[in-house]
């Protein structure tokens, strides 16, 4: 009853997917909650560069978290796996731009 190769890269693509768009998901309800009237590209660049961008994206790697765990609660090893793998991502390029900021 195992999956083959195909169907397995492709539970973990989904759950990669998932958790590589939360946290826009997160910027776009930010940014719908915000007095800001540029567009929304403006709005993530200014994000981006300025240091409030560190603290944001602590959040947007807790937010990975909820569908992490309801995979995980549903046993979807696969997806959870994918969304694991893109959180991983979003750290590194945290500590990324942690450190080019001279700590």
């Amino acid at each position: 009853m195992g999956l083959d190769m195909k169907g397995r890269r492709k539970k973990i693509a989904l759950g990669f997917i998932t958790g590589i768009l939360s946290p826009f998901l997160l910027f776009l309800i930010l940014y719908l909650n915000s007095d800001v009237d540029t567009h929304f590209y403006t709005y993530v660049s200014k994000t981006i560069s300025t240091l409030y961008f560190l603290p944001l994206m602590k959040l947007a790697l807790l937010i990975n978290l909820a569908p992490f765990m309801v995979a995980m609660y549903l046993n979807r090893l696969l997806f959870a796996r994918g969304i694991l793998m893109s959180t991983f991502l979003y750290a590194l390029l945290f500590i990324l731009k942690y450190f080019s900021n001279g700590l």
